[in-house]
């Protein structure tokens, strides 16, 4: 079935270059992942992150088509969406990906599977990954492999290192 307008306009603007999705030409860029029943989280974060002079780049929130689409046409959004997003994520300018892991269905430092796929796609691309809270204890064997770095709520670090990035390349 075809998307309604409004679901096709939302791709539409995540897939135009002049998105704020669109792949960063800056080093140094964090992309924030985790789960949409998280979206404001996410957002706060980006703004605490940009006023410390980073680049961040926050999924669009897909709620409203949640709410607007069938399930197989939000599936086919979900698909398409999902694939931008790795395609960001493994982009040259990203320095790591930043997953704001909060409690969700009774779970403390909830990562969903897209969100896992996000970071196996980072840690597949050799970007940094931290986890705004703690590692879960049901990833802890591959997310410690992995050398994930979980900041306990605390943003400092991750400021530092995407820091030192931007240092090493005016030198």
């Amino acid at each position: 079935r075809a998307w309604d307008d409004t679901a096709l306009e939302t791709y539409k603007a995540i897939s135009s270059p002049s998105s704020s999705a669109s792949i960063p030409r800056t080093a140094g860029t964090i992309v924030i992942c985790g789960s949409m029943a998280h979206y404001s989280a996410m957002v706060e974060t980006k703004v605490k992150l940009v006023a410390q002079g980073l680049h961040v780049i926050v999924p669009e929130d897909e709620r409203f088509e949640r709410r607007a689409l069938d399930e197989e046409q939000f599936s086919q959004f979900k698909r398409m969406v999902s694939m931008k997003y790795f395609g960001l994520i493994r982009g040259r300018g990203v320095f790591g990906v930043l997953v704001v892991n909060e409690p969700k269905h009774g779970r403390a430092n909830y990562i969903g599977a897209n969100t896992f796929a996000e970071i196996a796609i980072a840690f597949n691309s050799r970007k940094k990954i931290y986890l705004l809270n703690d590692v879960p204890e049901e990833f802890a064997d591959e997310l410690n492999a992995w050398q994930v770095v979980p900041l306990g709520g605390r943003l400092a670090q991750i400021v530092r290192d995407a820091g030192k990035i931007k240092d090493d390349l005016q030198e």
